[in-house]
């Protein structure tokens, strides 16, 4: 597949050019792409982002508030501590939120027993992601893990499936989104409208998450490009449109029809 993923990179990038204009296409990707994460120097610190990327909901974002205002209560993002001193006692974590009124207001709009579903997902993610860095115990040893699954895109984006075994609660998706946020940038968020895109083009055999990262993957590395990019130039062609001031058009329609032929004659090598 290496021929393929190496065509439907080039094509892609010379049908944006050839629509928008080379410059146009350069600064979106550097606009968009080149973003480096704070790097993690402790425990706390990965945990931290661990946290903010599991709440990776709008109603889950509005129902738990700063993650910064539960430092006190969640033992100053100390996986260790926190896990040693709760286990999985969500329902005690939760109390002691409670009780320290750390937890934002419902609106009146908001039903109650809905608020507390989402404080109970996050306090399983919380508790259970804290076991599971503190037995990984430095983040030397958490990145020696990490680059461990670096060997091909397979063995790469397994890693998210794994996350989401390990820990409860935690989605595909947030995985990939904690781990983008450490300095894993293998690690794409799946986007559904790429999904559908690369297997309405065929690159894709299945709309699964780990299918989808997994190519995602394979292309860059074929490309010698940041997965970073290859998502990003996707992401272009799904969005219908390629600048503020146009009306949005038939773009993905348009490219489909530019690259299924193009595709049926790349070798499948």
């Amino acid at each position: 597949m290496t021929n393929v993923y190496k065509t439907v990179y080039q094509e892609t990038l010379n049908y944006l050019a050839h629509k928008a204009g080379v410059e146009y296409v350069a600064d979106q990707l550097k606009n968009n792409v080149t973003i480096v994460p704070a790097e993690a120097k402790t425990m706390n610190d990965l945990f931290r982002v661990f946290l903010n990327a599991g709440i990776c909901t709008k109603r889950m974002q509005e129902a738990i508030g700063p993650i910064e205002h539960l430092q006190n209560a969640l033992c100053g993002f100390d996986p260790k501590r926190l896990s040693s001193h709760y286990g999985e006692k969500w329902e005690l974590l939760a109390g002691t939120i409670r009780d320290l009124n750390e937890v934002p207001k419902v609106s009146e709009s908001t039903n109650q027993n809905s608020h507390w579903t989402y404080w109970e997902m996050f306090c399983k993610i919380a508790l259970s992601g804290a076991c599971f860095l503190a037995h990984l115990e430095t983040v030397k040893i958490f990145k020696a893990f990490v680059r461990g699954f670096k060997y091909n895109e397979m063995t790469t984006a397994v890693l998210p499936l794994l996350l989401q075994k390990e820990i409860c609660g935690l989605s595909f998706p947030a995985a990939c989104g904690f781990l983008n946020q450490v300095g894993f940038s293998d690690y794409i968020a799946p986007d559904s409208r790429v999904k559908a895109l690369l297997f309405d083009i065929e690159i894709i055999e299945s709309k699964e998450n780990y299918e989808l990262l997994k190519t995602i993957i394979a292309i860059g590395r074929a490309n010698n490009e940041n997965p970073n990019v290859v998502n990003k130039l996707f992401l272009m062609i799904t969005a219908g449109k390629l600048s503020e001031q146009e009306n949005k058009n038939n773009l993905r329609s348009d490219f489909i029809d530019h690259i299924t032929p193009i595709l049926a004659k790349s070798p499948q090598t």
